[in-house]
């Protein structure tokens, strides 16, 4: 018996390969010591689906021999929480609007990093209406250019092996209006997060 934990698929899979008396009492102890030393050591997300002999949501101490039980790692909130902490951090300190305005957007909803659905892109956006002349660094603004780069390095640090990242501009529902240029909507940067 043992486990290990699959970086790729970000799961643990564990099985028994032996019958004696209270086998299946030990693989579940098991599972459930190694799935929280992953956890605890920063190497699991604390939000996972649990698969007993290919049922979801049941109990580790249901499993029939040989298993397996597995352990599907979520790491899309993790991902999400990170980055807008590092956003957060990089932006000017001003009056706060800025700074507090960073959020989550996918399927183009806003959504909290609880709610992401790991089988798809997402993004980190800020919607202020300078939000874009922070970015690149418009005159009054040079010293916090670049965030959404700089926060695309932090993630792929830390995150690389689970998603990829691009930088864009993107429409945002109720976006601010330019006054000039033929009146088009203004674009604004975002962090685009890719899972792998």
């Amino acid at each position: 018996m043992g486990y290990k934990l699959n970086e790729f698929d970000a799961s643990i899979r564990v099985e028994a390969k032996m019958d004696a008396p209270g086998v299946t009492d030990l693989l579940a102890e098991t599972a459930i010591k190694a799935r929280d030393e992953a956890i605890h050591a920063g190497e699991a997300s604390a939000i996972y689906d649990t698969y007993v002999n290919g049922r979801l949501g049941a109990d580790e101490h249901t499993v029939k021999l040989p298993g397996p039980i597995i352990y599907k790692f979520h790491y899309g909130s993790d991902i999400a929480v990170f980055a807008l902490e590092k956003a957060r951090s990089l932006s000017p300190e001003w009056t706060g609007a800025y700074r507090n305005a960073w959020f989550v957007l996918q399927n183009g909803a806003a959504i909290e990093p609880n709610e992401i659905d790991d089988k798809s892109p997402f993004a980190i956006t800020n919607d202020r209406p300078y939000a874009r002349k922070i970015q690149i660094g418009s005159k009054g603004f040079t010293d916090n250019k670049h965030i959404i780069q700089r926060v695309g390095i932090a993630v792929r640090s830390r995150w690389g092996e689970f998603v990829k990242t691009r930088t864009q501009f993107i429409n945002l529902a109720g976006g601010y209006v330019l006054r000039m240029h033929g009146g088009g909507q203004e674009t604004y940067p975002a962090l685009i997060i890719i899972p792998r």
